[in-house]
């Protein structure tokens, strides 16, 4: 009886912690590493290009630089560099869609719309290199990107590089 009890109470207890998890990291989770050899860079069609001048967003990130010396010592030195944002083009194929938004982490979950051109809704986003999820909003519901990987939480996976 006992043990039961006990068993019960270690598996409520665990999956109560799996679903705190999950929704910490839906709610307040900007990126999430994933393997990038597990990410089929073929399926999707989001088109990434390198923005030559600082657009929007900018953040500095540690870089370390070994020198060799004369006598085959090594001086290593850490230096700041600027990370620039990526232009990132979003696409979503509907044409008997009336209103479509895009959602994501890099936008903290706000729902920015999207335009309409032919059928094909598109929104460009600045967003810096990084693992993000998001997904878009036709005529209110959820829906995932069907050319993009998915993520074990239910959303689409963009990564910026």
């Amino acid at each position: 009886m006992y043990v039961i009890i006990l068993l019960s109470l270690v598996s409520g207890v665990w999956s109560g912690r799996e679903v705190y998890k999950k929704i910490k990291l839906h709610l307040y989770g900007d990126s999430l590493e994933i393997n990038p050899a597990a990410v089929d860079a073929e399926t999707t069609t989001i088109k990434t290009a390198s923005v030559p001048e600082p657009v929007q967003d900018k953040q500095e990130q540690d870089v370390n630089i070994e020198e060799k010396l004369p006598d085959n010592s090594v001086i290593q030195t850490q230096e700041k560099t600027k990370v620039k944002a990526v232009k990132t083009l979003f696409k979503y194929k509907n044409k008997k869609a009336k209103k479509v938004y895009l959602s994501g982490s890099f936008l903290k979950w706000k729902e920015k719309p999207m335009k309409n051109k032919n059928g094909e809704w598109q929104r460009e986003e600045y967003i810096l290199p990084g693992n993000y999820f998001y997904h878009f909003i036709v005529d209110g519901k959820k829906t995932l990107d069907p050319t993009a990987s998915k993520t074990p939480m239910g959303e689409s996976l963009v990564v910026i590089r």
